[in-house]
């Protein structure tokens, strides 16, 4: 039987981290019980506190159990970070998901999280340019689907790019993009 895959991207031992997450065929994975989780399912269906989860659904939780109950491969991303009194229980699956425009043509967000730290799906169609912005609390970006470019660098499916406090970029697309998108956490 195959184990339980964790990627991180920042380091383990960070208080602030981001792991990629392959549960093979009807195995689990315990998240830390002083931790607040935010969960993305990439690819599959899991179960997170026993609420079914299917593929783009998203949990915030602490201190659960996610389980892949099925006979398929199942990915997650992960954001992890300590736990806080005031942490709110979400549970989204993808129809649930309420899409915006936003100020910039061509961008589509879905907030999936808006308390504490704002996480969102963010939509690009082809072409879609930002111009050149500071994030004050840093930012973390994981590619979905398509390419995010920046100033001579890309990142692609599958990619994650944290932005440290006080960071900028002028992101662009040449294709649509779907990414998830974490900031306002990074100070504090």
């Amino acid at each position: 039987m195959e184990s339980v895959k964790q990627l991180f991207f920042t380091q383990e031992e960070e208080t602030k981290k981001s792991s990629h997450i392959t549960l093979p065929p009807r195995t689990s994975f315990h998240l830390l019980k002083n931790m607040q989780s935010d969960i993305f399912v990439i690819e599959g269906g899991i179960t997170v506190n026993s609420s079914a989860l299917e593929t783009g659904a998203f949990v915030s939780t602490k201190g659960a159990i996610i389980e892949n109950p099925t006979n398929e491969m199942a990915e997650t991303f992960l954001y992890e970070e300590p736990y806080n009194e005031k942490h709110k229980e979400i549970l989204l699956q993808p129809y649930e998901y309420q899409w915006y425009f936003n100020n910039v043509p061509g961008l589509k967000q879905a907030k999936l999280r808006d308390w504490g730290h704002i996480v969102s799906l963010v939509q690009w169609e082809t072409g879609t340019e930002i111009p050149f912005h500071i994030h004050d609390f840093g930012e973390e970006i994981y590619v979905l689907k398509g390419e995010l470019f920046d100033r001579g660098t890309s990142i692609k499916k599958g990619e994650w790019k944290r932005m440290l406090p006080k960071d900028g970029h002028a992101p662009h697309t040449q294709e649509q993009t779907l990414i998830l998108l974490r900031n306002g956490h990074l100070l504090g």
